[in-house]
């Protein structure tokens, strides 16, 4: 009997090991899993069945500094938490997917917290960033839809992209003007210039938002999840938006891309399912994979000086009827239209130039098969302007800005 249950025992170990639920290095303590790296202990892991986890302020004589990559991860039981003073580094994913927790008090002892730190945490509504944080990693609190506000400190020097992404209810970003790096107008996230919009603040009922004359870059993941927002115009003064920067803003209508943008990154409409009214600079040169995918909306867009189009770009665009594209093409990759419904394809060089373009034979039988007009002369393309108006819910297109 007691050879039987110390085979089993050895058995459980063993998968632990192997599993990597347990680190071969690790030693147990409670619910707990620690290992000690230069006179100081990590916690690794903890059970999942944990309700409530007080983290101890030492292990074996050592004190306990990080909260280790993914060590709550997947704890959606765990209710309460309590943070020594003694831990200085929250690792990434340290707590993703702790949806029971409604409130995480971080001591004044933590400098970092990690990227994705706080992922999904739903239930999560107060969380008080001390000042001694100097570091905030990428998306670290995505996903905490209860989160309704939150201040920044003056101390915090470094903010990963999209901190707050998919917080759909935050509606104030805090950060006091003495912070030398950052900075908040109306609730959202900017640098200390106002160069970079980092961070919208996807909670606000707002159908309209204007970004500011100072900005030159949209940040990767900025609206992203944005529900309530149908109009966004940007100043002629950004030339770069960031990787998903649009994505899954699924009531959009109507954006302008100004001139001074060259490039269209990856997924950055993705989900737009209600966009229409799509106004691009005639200079971009490139459209990066899934750019567009899934924006069911839209029923013709003009690309005159593209020069590549990624894969999936325009896949399930169901309304797309027409596109207009310059001699510059010379790749279309694979999967770039599929689910498409196109009809016209309206081409500025002969047929000659067309079929040098190479095309993908991979899900691409909507380009392949559309009526090509050779040939074409492209216009200019028309311009969205947006009149000043007290609401914020209207939007007025300048007829005149369109030529025949």
């Amino acid at each position: 009997m007691k050879k039987k249950i110390l085979i089993t025992l050895i058995s459980i170990c063993t998968m632990l090991l192997t599993s990597g639920i347990v680190n071969a290095s690790e030693e147990v303590q409670g619910s707990f899993y620690f290992s000690i790296q230069d006179g100081e202990a990590i916690l690794g892991h903890c059970n999942t069945n944990a309700t409530i986890a007080e983290i101890p302020s030492e292990y074996s004589g050592c004190p306990v500094t990080t909260i280790g990559a993914y060590a709550f991860e997947s704890c959606t039981k765990l209710r309460s938490i309590s943070i020594p003073d003694t831990v200085t580094s929250i690792g990434t994913s340290a707590f993703t997917g702790c949806k029971s927790i409604p409130e995480i008090k971080i001591p004044d002892s933590v400098t970092k917290i990690g990227s994705l730190a706080f992922e999904n945490c739903s239930g999560l509504t107060d969380i008080t960033i001390p000042a001694s944080v100097t570091s905030i990693g990428t998306q670290a609190f995505k996903g905490c839809k209860g989160l309704t506000s939150v201040t920044i400190p003056d101390t915090v020097l470094s903010i990963g992209d999209a901190p707050f992404d998919s917080c759909t209810s935050l509606t104030q970003i805090n950060i006091n003007d003495s912070n030398e790096n950052f900075s908040s107008v109306n609730g959202h996230l900017f640098n200390k210039d106002k160069t970079t919009l980092i961070q919208y603040a996807l909670g606000k009922s707002d159908t309209s938002f204007t970004v500011p004359d100072s900005v030159t870059k949209i940040a990767t993941n900025a609206f992203a999840g944005s529900t309530n927002l149908k109009n966004i115009t940007l100043p002629a003064s950004v030339k770069e938006i960031g990787f998903s920067a649009f994505n899954s803003c699924s009531n959009l209508e109507s954006i302008n891309l100004p001139d001074a943008v060259t490039s269209i990154a990856d997924s950055v409409f993705a989900y737009c399912f209600n966009l229409k009214n799509l106004s691009l600079g005639d200079e971009i040169t490139n459209v990066g994979a899934n750019a567009f995918y899934c924006c069911s909306s839209l029923s013709d867009i003009k690309l005159p000086n593209v020069e590549s189009i990624g894969e999936w770009t325009f896949t399930n665009c169901s309304g797309l009827k027409s596109i207009t594209l310059g001699t510059n093409l010379t790749n279309v990759s694979f999967g770039a239209f599929d689910c498409c419904e196109l009809t016209d394809v309206y081409y500025s060089g002969s047929e000659d130039d067309w079929n040098k373009i190479e095309i993908s034979t991979d899900w691409n039988y909507s380009l392949s098969s559309a009526t090509k007009h050779y040939n074409t002369v492209i216009s200019a393309t028309p311009k969205l302007t947006y009149a000043a108006k007290k609401t914020n819910t209207s939007l007025t297109v300048n007829t005149s800005d369109f030529q025949d």
